[in-house]
């Protein structure tokens, strides 16, 4: 080991074995506040553990809540010319005490009696694909003046293509959505709404 690798290592060494010093304030008071919000994760499996890794790699209809270019965008187990997909996913209270959409966090109005579905179907024929995903929503709003339901859907569906055996691939396609808030029988606002959508996914093989 030469002068210069073994003062480097001792250095390493050293660095490792000195305890940090942080320099904070203290807490002496409850004059302060933390924020936290408990959303739901909603999504397969794949989704929920790649987190927003997922926009990149999302293949198929695994991602397209992120964007619509992986829609023909094959998995490493779909090596035949015609290949099928379906997504089924459901999200309701566990308990009668975890019933809030955004977790128990201090707000003027509660949500709660929440139901999340997940429906899509994807139809691979080689390059090209064709997929649709349909994502029902309802949730309670409890506040001072009484409670409203509220339930929204949403529908993808898009006509993708690969290039470069799967190295890139590219989709079209329409994305729907309608919302409406419901008070003792009443509606109160009614949204519906759609709109052209385009997305592009490059994988370059072996990097």
């Amino acid at each position: 080991m030469t002068k210069p690798r073994r003062a480097a290592w001792v250095a390493g060494v050293v660095a490792a074995l000195t305890p940090a010093v942080a320099d904070a304030q203290p807490l002496v008071d409850g004059d302060y506040v933390v924020d936290v919000v408990d959303l739901p994760v909603l999504g397969s499996p794949r989704v929920v553990g790649l987190a927003g890794a997922m926009g990149s790699v999302g293949e198929g209809l695994a991602g397209l809540s992120s964007g619509p270019g992986g829609a023909a965008a094959r998995g490493r187990h779909e090596t035949d010319w015609f290949e099928w997909e379906i997504a089924l996913g459901v999200l309701f209270p566990s308990t009668a005490s975890a019933t809030r959409v955004f977790g128990n966090v201090p707000t003027p109005a509660v949500t709660d009696d929440f139901q999340f579905y997940d429906v899509g179907l994807r139809l691979q024929f080689g390059p090209s694909a064709f997929t649709v995903l349909v994502r029902p929503r309802a949730f309670d709003v409890r506040g001072d003046d009484g409670t409203a339901r509220v339930t929204s859907q949403t529908a993808y569906v898009d006509v993708g293509w690969s290039f470069r055996d799967g190295a890139i691939t590219a989709a079209v396609g329409v994305r729907a959505v309608n919302l409406t808030i419901e008070r003792a029988g009443e509606e109160l606002l009614g949204i519906t709404g759609a709109g052209g959508e385009v997305g592009v996914l490059a994988r370059p093989i072996g990097r």
